[in-house]
């Protein structure tokens, strides 16, 4: 019994520092650096996609609608042009864990349209021969309440 006692305990020792040295290894990955670009896969293409990180490990993120309109991350990044077919999907991926929330806007001439994002994923959809802007919003949250978010613009000429 004694044996089984010493057993049990060692696991449970080696449990919570593999648990504890992933949490922070996870938490570490969330550096502007790391996050400020991630992966756009359309298929099967990858490209990377340049974003702006607007709040790093803050517990009120507030960002303005100047911080993240589309004029603003023009003057800071240069907005992707891809011409896709309508049901286009689009899969974003991270070098770091994945986010707690995804989201876009889809922005046309006439309207702007909020969506969330299941998964990692979302497709592309429109009238041929329009061009819409997405702005892709990225979150990640840790167990402080601590906000990380990001914005990545891509321009979408539907064919």
């Amino acid at each position: 019994m004694k044996k089984y006692s010493i057993v049990v305990a060692l696991l449970i020792f080696i449990l919570s520092v593999s648990y504890f040295s992933n949490g922070k290894d996870k938490q570490e990955a969330l550096k502007k650096d790391t996050i400020q670009e991630i992966t756009l896969e359309v298929k099967g293409e990858s490209y990377p996609l340049k974003g702006k990180v607007v709040c790093l490990h803050e517990k009120n993120c507030s960002v303005s609608e100047e911080q993240r309109s589309i004029s603003q991350l023009e003057k800071e990044l240069k907005i992707k042009d891809y011409e896709l077919q309508r049901s286009t999907e689009i899969t974003l991926s991270f070098s770091t864990r994945d986010p707690d929330m995804i989201f876009y806007d889809k922005m046309d001439t006439n309207s702007v349209t909020t969506t969330s994002v299941d998964g990692t994923s979302f497709e592309v959809y429109g009238l041929d021969d329009s061009e819409k802007v997405y702005r892709i919003g990225v979150q990640w949250e840790n167990t402080d309440g601590e906000v990380t978010r990001a914005y990545y613009p891509i321009r979408v000429s539907i064919m």
